[in-house]
């Protein structure tokens, strides 16, 4: 898990999430789940949001995750997932000024 601090009250977190004894995922839903948090929200009305990618599918359904060469937008800041593999993701973050 990596978290992006963007204010006193609000962040990004980013986690890997992968298929294993305890989790309850599927391998489609491997990746990069991003969520944007803001502590100001009470917690049952919206405290934390899934970040999707940019350009999902135009119908169907389709996983929260990112997975290598998705990309996903949030304010100023580009989520890229540059590589994948059974250890993990690289990922890069850029901040537009």
């Amino acid at each position: 898990m990596f978290a992006i601090k963007l204010s006193d009250n609000e962040v990004i977190v980013l986690e890997s999430r992968k298929v294993s004894r305890d989790s309850q995922i599927s391998p489609d839903e491997e990746g990069i789940f991003a969520y944007h948090v803001n502590a100001d929200v009470l917690a049952n009305l919206g405290t934390a949001k899934v970040i999707y990618r940019d350009n999902p599918p135009e119908s169907g359904w389709y996983p929260s995750t990112l997975v290598k060469g998705n990309t996903a937008t949030f304010r100023n800041y580009t989520i890229e997932v540059l590589d994948s593999d059974s250890t993990g993701e690289v990922v890069k973050v850029t901040i537009k000024r």
